[in-house]
């Protein structure tokens, strides 16, 4: 008895809500809302709306508890309207704003019933108002999918209703969209989508990850930092011609062609080859034949048996 009494309760400031919003409201043009769904069960809209003339008053009506409200004219002022709590919503009322179009912004709440495995946002908006044109767009959040038909099938529910919305992508989020050509005043429009997450990364994982980067980063560096001293130590000990040499050799990842050498150097065969056999008796770098050419390789500090690789 007492649900009863509250659906008639509600079922009549609906009325009354449809009744002043005829005696005041003027004919809407456009209509666009836009719906950001979050992670944490609440959801940003953003309505703009455009009338054909200038208003004076200017209202907007949802079945939610908001916060963070916002309303902007077409002229880009701050609009100072009022904001009514009531049992079945929120109620958000401009007064003497003189402007051809309205953006409402606020955040709502309890429209996402957030579960284990799936989400379901669900929204009823009503007709209050005689309109030309309404869209709808709702993004899910970044990460999610919309859950397959085959899987809601003895649920009853469908990915998304109604089923003539449009499914599209941003790049980085996926969206449905509605668009309504005069709807009737006084029907409700009932928007659901059912996603889940695809993307979720345990925070051990993403740690695990973060310290193997930073791990193999410090390793190279070391490497490098090893490599680019051991290099260094040894040039002012060789004479012009063998720094040169080892130059190239450096500049090369440690690895170079023989013929390279003489070609960068313009140095003649046989005094590339006596430099690079007094660095090689010294233990500097390695030569090593491979196929019809000579590999040279910096092993200054390593073991002599090292391959050329």
């Amino acid at each position: 008895m007492e649900k009863l009494i509250l659906d008639m309760k509600r079922l009549f400031i609906l009325i009354l809500l449809l009744m002043f919003s005829l005696a005041n409201a003027a004919i809407i043009d456009k209509e666009r809302v836009s719906i950001d769904l979050k992670d944490d069960g609440a959801a940003d809209f953003e309505i703009n709306i455009e009338y054909p003339e200038e208003v004076e008053n200017s209202d907007y009506f949802i079945r939610a508890q908001v916060s963070n409200v916002i309303v902007k004219g077409g002229s880009g002022r701050i609009l100072d309207c009022k904001i009514e709590e009531m049992d079945i919503g929120t109620s958000i009322i401009c007064r003497n704003i003189e402007e051809k179009s309205v953006t409402y912004k606020f955040t709502a709440y309890n429209l996402i019933q957030l579960g284990k495995k799936m989400n379901i946002f669900s929204h009823q908006f009503s007709i209050t108002d005689v309109k030309n044109f309404l869209e709808i767009m709702v993004k899910i959040p970044i990460g999610t999918a919309l859950v397959e038909e085959e899987r809601l099938e003895f649920s009853g529910l469908k990915p998304f209703y109604p089923e003539n919305g449009i499914e599209g992508s941003d790049g980085r989020r996926i969206f449905i969209r509605w668009l309504f050509e005069k709807p009737k005043l006084g029907e409700n429009i009932n928007i659901i989508i059912v996603y889940e997450k695809i993307v979720s990364l345990d925070n051990n994982i993403i740690f695990y990850a973060l310290f193997i980067i930073s791990f193999a980063t410090i390793i190279a560096f070391i490497f490098f930092w090893r490599y680019r001293n051991k290099a260094k130590s040894i040039l002012p000990i060789l004479t012009e011609s063998e720094r040169e040499v080892m130059k190239i050799i450096l500049s090369s990842k440690n690895v170079i062609d023989q013929r390279k050498i003489v070609k960068e150097t313009g140095f003649s065969k046989s005094k590339v080859s006596r430099i690079l056999k007094n660095l090689e008796e010294r233990g500097i770098i390695k030569r090593e034949k491979v196929g019809r050419s000579t590999k040279v390789k910096f092993i200054f500090g390593e073991k002599k048996s090292e391959e050329i690789g």
